[in-house]
Order: structure tokens, then C-alpha cells, then sequence
């Protein structure tokens, strides 16, 4: 049976020679005779084909699908001549035919596919040709069209019935595959292109019903995962409520105990100074009672004076104390009031620059050749008046290389300088659009229920902070 098999593929594989040899003869020149003539390596291709056919009869079913199979036989499917193409097409008709369920299931769907797609194009192929049987560009002839036609849905029907995932392939690789055989059915009747077609229907239906089960299985596992979220966010909710319960009592039982220490803390603090002044007034009584009655009045008029002493010390360090404040205001507002004077200088001096005639000035000047014979002729006419110190030639290069230098740094720190400028107009502007923008802001009592979206465009922490930075801003501005 080995021996049998590899004849057989020795066989298919001079059919895919004998196809290219006769495809190179078509495409040659008609003066060109010199590798033979056409008709008879088709007359060879066709006695073998008929050959190989009857030699099919003879073997088991497992060899007849790996001849169906065979890279050469699926090559020899590719061709479009109608000559090429019948006699193969029938061979593969008779191993389908003649092929068991099994025998089809258990081969590759991959060695299928690459079958199939050269055999749907020969369907759609045979329908266009019949649609166009009238015109001069038929590709076939009618009976053609109609014979392969007949022989690729067999050939198709048979693996298309015990292979589904062909059918899959075909409907997603052709869209008017379906439509060709509903065309072809409306005129002819044949049973294998009709069974062909439910096959195709069938399949369709499959998928669309795959499709809403996907669609309602990513449905339904959204709609849950949804529900795990919100059961999660619900515990989570519940445990920062009892969180923040739980620290709200901590807090309150914290400032209780506070408050209750502050209370007894000052309680004591009073009882001292109770204490203390009791026991002051006693070693005063003690003083008094030892010192005679002619001098008693001379004791109470000294501690008097020693009470103004005191008192007059006190009074002093509070008046410094209230001065340095009143000089540490001052100084704010001095320092705020410099600030606003400045800015509106800067702000002043930004508008001047942005002038015609400030541009002007700032501009890079370009002397004319007039204008600098004019100036060489001043300065020659200048050195002619004036006496001209005349040095050696040492001090002479020394103060030309110390004038270069100076010179050099000046044009050096041009761009530097007007750079300071720029960077200077800057801020200005800045800070200019900064203090009209205090100053123009809204306050709060002019809040409108349709100006939700202005004043709450933060989330509420952020924006209650802003809003007490703002008030806090334009107070200090009311200096």
C-alpha cells in the first residue's frame, strides 16, 4: 500500500509539471515552437488525470485523502483554464464521493482551507461567467461554467458538511459566496450546490447566534462586575463612615479630657495665687506688728511708693511692647504700599516700552556710509583742534587692547541687557494681570444659583480653600 501511495503522489506531481509546461507553451510567442505542442501535453494532462482517477477506485479511503490533500493536487486547483481545471476537479469529485465521515474529520482543517479558497473561486468564477454568457469577454463557456461550478460545490459540500470550521473559514474569507450559490440555484437545480448552500445558511445562523451569546455573556459579566463594584464600594463607604465615627469620638473624648485638665490646671493655679497672697498679707501683719505706731504711717506711705515704682515699670514695658507693634504695622504697611507703587511703575514703564518711539529708541541703529564719513571727518577735524597725547608703542598697544576688551564686554552685554529688559516686562505683566485679576474678582455675595458651574468647578475641599485664600487676599489688599 506505501509503494501505491508514492506512485500516486509521483503521479499528481507530473500533473502540476504537465499544467506548468502547458501554461509556459501558452505564453510563448506563436513563432516560438521549440519546446513542443500544446495540445499534446494537454492531451497527456487529461489521459493521466483520467488515469489517476481510475487508480483512486483502488485504494483505501485514508490514501485517497492524502492524494485529495497533496500540495500538488491543491496547486493544480489554482489554475483558471477550464481544460486544467475539469479533469482534476474530477478527481477530487470521485475521492469525496467516495470519502467516509470519519476519513474527512480526521484530517487537517489548515490542508482544507488552502483547498477551499482555490475552490470558491471557481465558484463565484462559474456564476459571473453565467450571469455574462451573452458578452464577448465570457472567461467561460457557458457548459463550463455550469460543469465546474457542479464539481467545486461537490467537492466543497463534501468537506463543508464534516468540517465546520471550513464553512467558518469560507463565509468570513468570501461575503458573496452565499449570494453566487442563491444566484446560481434561482436557474439551475442541483442537489450538491443546494445542500451546499443550507450548509453555508446553517453555519451563518451558528455564528449569529454565537455572536448574541458572546454579546450577552460580556453583558451579563459587565452587569456582575458592576455589582461586585458597588457591593465593595458599599462595604468600603460603611467602613470609612465607622471609621470617621469612630475617630469623631476618639476626638471629642480627647478635648473633653483636655478641657476637664484645663479646668483643674487653673483651679490650682488660682489657689496658689490665693495661697501666695495669704501668705503675703500675713508677713506683712507680721511687719507691721513689729514696727511702732509712730512709724506705721511712714511704712505704708514707703510701700505706696515702692506699688507707683511697679506699677510705672509695668505700664513702660506694655507702652514699648504696644510701640513695636504699632512700628512693626507701620513697616507692613510701608512695605505694601512700596509694592503698589512699584508695580504700577513697572506696569507704567511696560506700556512705554510697547510704544512706536520707545521701539525706536530700543532699536538697533545702522550708521550710513554718509553718517560715518561725516563722523570721520568730525573726528579728524576734533584731533586736528586738539592736541593728542602721543605715547611709545608699548602703551599704545596696551590701550588699544584695554579699549578693545572694554568695547568687546560693552557689545557682549547688549543682548544681556535687553534680555534683563524683556524678562523685566515680563513680570511687570504678570504681575499687572495678577492684581487687576484680585481686584476684578467676584465676591461671594453676588453668587447666582446658574453660577454653579464657576464657583464650584473644583471639588468642594478645593474650592472652599480657594475661596478663603481669595478673602484673605483682598483683605490685605485694603490697606
Amino acid at each position: 500500500m506505501g509503494s501505491l501511495e508514492q506512485e500516486l503522489v509521483r503521479v499528481v506531481k507530473t500533473l502540476e509539471e504537465l499544467q506548468v509546461k502547458y501554461l509556459a507553451m501558452l505564453e510563448e510567442s506563436e513563432d516560438d515552437h521549440g519546446r513542443g505542442d500544446p495540445g499534446d501535453t494537454l492531451y497527456d494532462y487529461q489521459l493521466l488525470a483520467d488515469k489517476l482517477g481510475e487508480w483512486i477506485k483502488e485504494t483505501d479511503g485514508s490514501t485517497r485523502m492524502s492524494t485529495l490533500l497533496h500540495r500538488s493536487m491543491v496547486k493544480c486547483s489554482e489554475t483558471s483554464h477550464a481544460s486544467l481545471l475539469i479533469p482534476i476537479l474530477t478527481v477530487m469529485e470521485q475521492i469525496t464521493k467516495k470519502a467516509k465521515r470519519r476519513e474527512i474529520r480526521s484530517q487537517s482543517s489548515q490542508l482544507f482551507k488552502k483547498l477551499a479558497i482555490n475552490l470558491c473561486s471557481k465558484v463565484m468564477l462559474s456564476v459571473d461567467a453565467l450571469d455574462r454568457s451573452n458578452s464577448e469577454s465570457v472567461f467561460y463557456s457557458k457548459s463550463e461554467a455550469k460543469e465546474i461550478f457542479e464539481m467545486s460545490t461537490a467537492v466543497l459540500n463534501a468537506i463543508c458538511e464534516n468540517n465546520t470550521d471550513v464553512t467558518r473559514y469560507i463565509i468570513e474569507k468570501y461575503n458573496d459566496f452565499k449570494g453566487n450559490l442563491f444566484a446560481y440555484l434561482q436557474h439551475y437545480e442541483n442537489e450538491d450546490s443546494r445542500n451546499l448552500y443550507e450548509a453555508v445558511e446553517s453555519e451563518e445562523e451558528c455564528l449569529k447566534e454565537n455572536e448574541k451569546r458572546k454579546d450577552a455573556t460580556l453583558l451579563i459579566q459587565a452587569t456582575f462586575r458592576m455589582y461586585q463594584q458597588k457591593c465593595r464600594w458599599k462595604k468600603l463607604r460603611l467602613g470609612i463612615i465607622a471609621f470617621q465615627r469612630l475617630l469623631r469620638k476618639r476626638t471629642a473624648t480627647k478635648q473633653y479630657l483636655s478641657g476637664k485638665d484645663l479646668e483643674e490646671s487653673k483651679f490650682r493655679n488660682e489657689l496658689m495665687e490665693v495661697t501666695e497672697r495669704r501668705k503675703f498679707m500675713e508677713r506683712r501683719y507680721k511687719k507691721i506688728k513689729k514696727i511702732p505706731p509712730s512709724r506705721v504711717r511712714v511704712y505704708l506711705a514707703w510701700e505706696k511708693d515702692m506699688a507707683a515704682v511697679k506699677i510705672q515699670n509695668w505700664w513702660r514695658k506694655l507702652q514699648t511692647k504696644t510701640e513695636k507693634l504699632e512700628e512693626v504695622e507701620e513697616n507692613k504697611k510701608r512695605n505694601w504700599a512700596a509694592q503698589v507703587i512699584q508695580s504700577s511703575i513697572r506696569r507704567w514703564m511696560v506700556a512705554k516700552q510697547s510704544t512706536p518711539a520707545w521701539s525706536q529708541l530700543l532699536a538697533q541703529r545702522v550708521i550710513s556710509e554718509e553718517r560715518a564719513r561725516a563722523l570721520h571727518l568730525e573726528i579728524e577735524v576734533w584731533q586736528q583742534r586738539n592736541t593728542v597725547y602721543v605715547g611709545d608703542k608699548e602703551e599704545s598697544d596696551k590701550l588699544h587692547m584695554t579699549s578693545q576688551e572694554r568695547y568687546r564686554r560693552f557689545v557682549a552685554g547688549t543682548g544681556a541687557r535687553r534680555l534683563a529688559e524683556h524678562r523685566t516686562g515680563l513680570v511687570t505683566a504678570q504681575l499687572q494681570s495678577t492684581v487687576e485679576l484680585l481686584q476684578s474678582a467676584p465676591p461671594l455675595q453676588d453668587y447666582q444659583h446658574e453660577q454653579w458651574s464657576q464657583f464650584h468647578s473644583l471639588p468642594l475641599d478645593v474650592a472652599t480653600a480657594a475661596r478663603v485664600e481669595h478673602m484673605a487676599a483682598l483683605e490685605r489688599l485694603k490697606w
